[in-house]
């Protein structure tokens, strides 16, 4: 995000949940490169990189690298039905 932007803030929205997949929007900056983590508690160090898709759901990559900036549609599928949480990290 952008420091001087008060409006923005570092997150990452979930839009749709089903059991084929987990849909989120992020605000990706030029440049930056971006990961998803799962856990299936929020404390501890029980974080896991998890494969996602940016812009239409396919093949999963552990990273993304934005190319421009603004809103980013991303994917997951869910490796079981299992409550789990997820969060957005810059590498």
């Amino acid at each position: 995000t952008f420091a001087g932007d008060a409006s923005e803030r570092f997150a990452l929205e979930i839009l749709e949940k089903s059991s084929s997949q987990v849909r989120f929007e992020f605000y990706g900056i030029t440049g930056k490169t971006y990961r998803i983590e799962c856990s299936d508690r929020l404390e501890g160090d029980t974080w896991t990189a998890v494969p996602f898709t940016v812009d239409a759901p396919g093949v999963g990559q552990r990273s993304f690298q934005s190319d421009s900036v603004g809103l980013r549609p991303a994917f997951v599928v869910p490796e079981s039905e299992a409550r789990a949480f997820y969060r957005l990290t810059v590498l």
